[in-house]
């Protein structure tokens, strides 16, 4: 059996790699020169997370404990943090490579500089047209783009909303950071839609970035002017590398796969709704899209997605809907109120997995608004 895999992603490679191993036959089209370039992505990911991803640690920049996350007013901010290692930043460039050596070394092939620009799936078998206008067919196709999703809706409907446009700097010369930790900056005022990041890659380098629904340029350029936790800090920051793209926070797509193809990662929409993260959930997701493949079931991918993550995403989905539709002054004021119980109720926040208790108490205790979002950003 021969699949077909738009994408050359982790989401992808996860997929080719397993099937490579059951023995099939497995083609991976990369439109990029180079796997992992160009980068994206923030880089934050939770150390459990990490740890379920199976790989080296050849790709970590840098490990945090926990998250400064600072109301609209940019003051006072609640911090919450771990015992231990909270997360890890990776460098995403490594990571990908390395995913793609296991997919290698494991049987499969990738062509790189090879977009494909439209897909077809007929009775039997599916077929591939890429900008090399080559024609390549196979027994089954696994779409896993990423966010771009031009092939994606070839195939099914989307729903775009919660789709944002985001920034990232790369930045030196940024003061008084704890590299320990990363910093979340919340408010409608800043960036609506999302929050705005700083994540240290070092002693000297941070992340800087937003994504909001519109205006990411605009927005992180009065983010550094006039926001008071940032302007003193920023005001003599060289700008090393500045990378746009898009944060997806809708939630899975409505439909993730079809008689002969299934779709994996951002391009299902198997992104954390609270958080945009979605390297880990596109993995575990991809390896359950490849066991449908390998036992010649692929209808039950779905069943088994929902059943393994459908109640955490409906739940981070909620959360971040009640995030978008409270208002600036409602936020502070909670997050005022909580300042002195939440540090040290959260210890053991990052490994939240009863979010269904959170959800079910979050106006009897909106403390939990805060406990979602910190266990789901790690």
């Amino acid at each position: 059996m021969k699949v077909l895999i738009v994408g050359g992603g982790p989401a992808g490679l996860t997929v080719a790699e397993y099937l490579s191993k059951k023995g099939f036959e497995t083609l991976v089209f990369e439109e990029h020169s180079e796997i992992g370039v160009p980068d994206h992505c923030a880089g934050l990911i939770g150390y459990n997370g990490f740890k379920v991803l199976n790989i080296s640690n050849n790709s970590i920049m840098n490990t945090v404990r926990g998250a400064y996350i600072y109301p609209p007013s940019g003051l006072s901010p609640v911090i919450v943090s771990k015992k231990g290692t909270a997360g890890v930043v990776v460098d995403r460039r490594i990571l990908d490579k390395e995913f793609a050596e296991r997919a290698e070394k494991s049987g499969s092939k990738i062509l790189l500089n090879t977009r494909v620009i439209e897909v077809s799936t007929r009775k039997e078998y599916v077929k591939v047209k890429t900008s090399r206008n080559t024609f390549y067919t196979g027994d089954f196709l696994v779409i896993a783009e990423g966010y771009v999703r031009r092939i994606t809706r070839q195939l099914v409907n989307l729903d775009f909303r919660g789709s944002l446009p985001a920034i990232q700097l790369e930045v030196s010369g940024f003061k008084d950071f704890n590299r320990d930790y990363v910093e979340l900056f919340l408010g409608r005022k800043w960036s609506p839609g999302l929050f705005a990041w700083i994540i240290p890659l070092n002693e000297e380098v941070v992340r800087i970035g937003l994504a909001a629904e519109n205006k990411p340029l605009v927005r992180i350029k009065y983010l550094l002017k006039k926001h008071p936790a940032i302007k003193e800090r920023a005001s003599s920051i060289k700008v090393r590398k500045r990378v746009g793209g898009i944060v997806l926070t809708s939630g899975p797509s409505w439909k993730f796969s079809g008689k002969l193809f299934l779709l994996v990662g951002d391009a299902a929409g198997h992104v954390k709704p609270t958080t945009g993260g979605g390297v880990v959930y596109g993995v575990l997701g991809a390896r359950l899209a490849a066991h449908a493949i390998s036992k010649f079931s692929p209808s039950t991918y779905p069943i088994l997605w929902r059943r393994y993550f459908g109640r955490k995403f409906l739940y981070m989905k909620f959360v971040r809907e009640f995030l978008n539709t409270v208002s600036d002054k409602m936020l502070e004021n909670f997050m005022s109120s909580v300042q002195g119980e939440f540090g040290e109720i959260v210890e053991e926040a990052g490994d939240i997995d009863d979010q269904d208790y959170l959800v079910r108490n979050l106006i009897k205790n909106p403390v939990n608004i805060l406990k979602i979002l910190f266990s789901t950003l790690f």
